[in-house]
């Protein structure tokens, strides 16, 4: 299995995007994956990553979205936007 990182900046908002070969999730399961407890690994997985991953994307005003296709791998796109302090 390999893993790749891109990260993007630009003047409004800053992302990050995580490939892998890792096997691809089936549609019914992606509509899921972002739910507390909802796991593919059985008693070995706990089901919280996901969701305390989007949670915390989520408080922090950002987006994380994720692609996945069988036979390319999956993709996680993390935005967050870049906003200056108002005084």
């Amino acid at each position: 299995m390999w893993s790749t990182w891109k990260l993007i900046a630009t003047r409004r908002r800053f992302a990050s995007a995580s490939r892998t070969r890792a096997q691809a999730f089936h549609p019914r399961i992606r509509r899921g994956i972002f739910g507390p407890f909802y796991t593919t690994k059985g008693p070995k997985g706990t089901g919280l990553g996901l969701s305390i991953t989007h949670s915390l994307v989520k408080a922090a005003g950002g987006t994380i979205e994720v692609e996945s296709e069988p036979g390319v791998g999956t993709a996680f796109h993390i935005r967050f936007p870049l906003e200056t302090a108002k005084t």
